[in-house]
């Protein structure tokens, strides 16, 4: 062959070589080289779509947020509301207290002044056998009690003073005598108001009638007179109720009811 004939570039050799071995003949088993370079890439092509895929969810989460917070910025929010507190209106005044109505003036108690008794005339005494002579301790002449007795129609006349020593008279009749038993019943009234200490120191003048049975038990004490106190009226007639039964029993001749004037003093 003549010099002159034309060769083809050796650049292009290496190019053509190239591609027979990156694609190799059909039915020629693939080399080595090629074998391990197709895991390599499969696994950059899932690292590449995991890498997009992260990228992927990132990008929706920040969307997400931005859209969350456009939309709380849009919100109004509204100021707090201030309570508004009205003060209370101060309490009314106390009422005033009601004017005490002037106290009634107690009524001055006027003075009764009692009219002085018109003095009786002095009975006459029987003459009395002296085992009859009814009962005087010194002790009771000297009592601040006395009783003292009016005439009346069908009754005895009394006339007893304490400590004064005066006497009595009576009709006659009775076992002792109305005249002697009425010294006993001034006797047993005057012990009976001293010995009770409800009395014993009281100030009055009453009259009262007293029933007495055949034995000498006093069944009835009614005030004929009043002494203008109530409760001293009451104390006296319980006394002489109290008494019940007498040791001594009357005269049959002595009619009753046996009317008694009773006056109490203080002691000296």
């Amino acid at each position: 062959m003549s010099s002159n004939t034309p060769q083809p570039p050796e650049s292009n050799k290496p190019q053509r070589d190239a591609g027979r071995d990156d694609a190799p003949d059909q039915g020629q088993a693939p080399s080595p080289w090629q074998a391990a370079s197709a895991p390599s890439r499969r696994q950059s092509l899932v690292k590449a779509g995991i890498w997009v895929a992260g990228l992927t969810v990132v990008a929706l989460l920040g969307w997400f947020i931005y859209q969350w917070a456009n939309d709380m910025a849009g919100i109004k929010r509204e100021a707090p509301k201030l309570a508004t507190i009205i003060p209370l209106p101060p309490p009314p005044p106390p009422p005033p207290e009601p004017e005490k109505p002037p106290e009634p003036e107690e009524p001055k108690e006027e003075e009764v002044v009692e009219p002085e008794p018109e003095p009786e005339p002095t009975p006459i005494e029987e003459p009395q056998p002296e085992e009859e002579a009814p009962p005087s301790p010194s002790d009771d002449l000297a009592d601040p009690m006395q009783i003292d007795g009016e005439a009346q129609a069908g009754s005895d006349a009394f006339n007893i003073g304490a400590g004064s020593g005066g006497g009595m008279s009576g009709g006659g009749g009775g076992r002792a005598g109305n005249a002697t038993y009425s010294q006993y019943l001034a006797y047993v009234f005057q012990r009976i108001l001293r010995d009770d200490e409800r009395t014993r120191n009281l100030v009055f003048r009453l009259n009262a009638d007293i029933w007495l049975t055949a034995s000498g038990q006093i069944t009835q004490v009614k005030l004929t007179k009043s002494s203008g106190d109530a409760e001293i009226d009451e104390l006296v007639v319980a006394a002489l109720r109290a008494v019940g039964q007498l040791d001594e029993r009357p005269p049959g001749s002595l009619s009753m009811p046996i009317s008694v004037a009773f006056q109490g003093r203080r002691p000296n």
